[in-house]
């Protein structure tokens, strides 16, 4: 195990359980464990004992599943990195026809020009009917607030579910709101970070999220809870977005991801199309400058943003 692996190399126990109970290590073993599953049972369906590292066995493997089920090379990298995970010896799947395995994967994936029309005008002409915030129910009142932070502050689910109000930086004025993110998915140097995202006011009342944030905050102040942060339990935050019937009791980001899909499946848009990548393309064709952008979604670069989130290459 990695665990023997590091006492044998030197390393204290002290220094064995820092790294090992770490919160990084602990979501990185749930991330795989799925992928290892699969493998597993598909190794022992074969005969192979998928306990001993066995380079050509999960090539095999991998191969099945681009001809089968058209995995992708990114898909066919995590596999690969989630298998060899479970191996102390690491060094048996760096020869040179392993290497070669993954070019030839890379070169027979064609990558299509991105030519999507997004047109949001349905979920905004959805959203006026609904009419003033004073007047929508919670649950009206709470998809519209998660569509708009995902649409104005190209944010995850994820980020909208780790917004904290009692940090320092919160801030809500009538032009402006900023809403500081409590360990989101972008680390720094494998760091966790906070960022704050700054959205501003909409000249439209029915459409504006500063607004919308305004009346969502009244509706739940009898209720300043404060919660352990999944990623680290020791860390407590005050979330935004509350369940619908008990404002007491905060909500995860699978919640929070079909209020936002409540109203994006107006649109004519493939289910693969989320509302992180829908807000900036929109901006973008509306004249906002690449490099606003992707400093307002936090990406690394504009690299990342073309490749991974931008729907339209117009």
């Amino acid at each position: 195990s990695k665990r023997r692996r590091l006492e044998k190399e030197g390393w204290d126990p002290t220094t064995v359980e820092m790294v090992l109970n770490s919160p990084q290590e602990e979501r990185k073993q749930q991330a795989y464990k799925c992928v290892q599953d699969r493998y597993i049972k598909w190794a022992l369906a074969r005969g192979v004992d998928p306990l001993k590292p066995n380079p050509p066995q999960l090539l095999n493997w991998l191969a099945a599943g681009v001809v089968i089920n058209d995995w992708t090379p990114g898909t066919v990298e995590n596999y690969r990195a989630a298998i060899v995970y479970m191996y102390d010896d690491k060094s048996l799947f760096q020869g040179v026809d392993y290497q070669s395995f993954f070019k030839a994967i890379r070169a027979r994936h064609v990558k299509e020009i991105k030519e999507l029309d997004v047109d949001i005008q349905p979920a905004l002409d959805y959203l006026r009917n609904q009419g003033p915030n004073k007047d929508l129910n919670m649950s009206t009142l709470t998809r519209k607030l998660c569509w708009l932070l995902g649409i104005c502050g190209f944010m995850r689910p994820s980020d909208i579910e780790y917004i904290h109000l009692a940090h320092e930086k919160f801030q809500l004025t009538e032009s402006q709101c900023v809403l500081p993110v409590a360990r989101p998915k972008e680390t720094r140097n494998g760091q966790p970070i906070r960022k704050c995202i700054t959205i501003k006011s909409h000249d439209d009342p029915l459409l504006c999220p500063v607004q919308t944030i305004t009346e969502y905050l009244h509706r739940i102040s009898d209720h300043d809870i404060m919660v352990p942060h999944p990623k680290n339990n020791k860390e407590l935050y005050r979330p935004l977005v509350r369940d619908i019937r008990f404002p007491n009791k905060s909500v995860k980001s699978d919640t929070i991801s079909n209020h936002i899909a409540s109203i994006t499946e107006l649109l004519s848009l493939p289910e693969t199309a989320k509302v992180r990548a829908i807000g900036p393309t929109e901006a973008i064709k509306k004249g906002a400058r690449v490099d606003d952008v992707v400093v307002h979604g936090n990406w690394s670069s504009s690299i990342i943003f073309d490749r991974f989130y931008r729907l339209t290459s117009a």
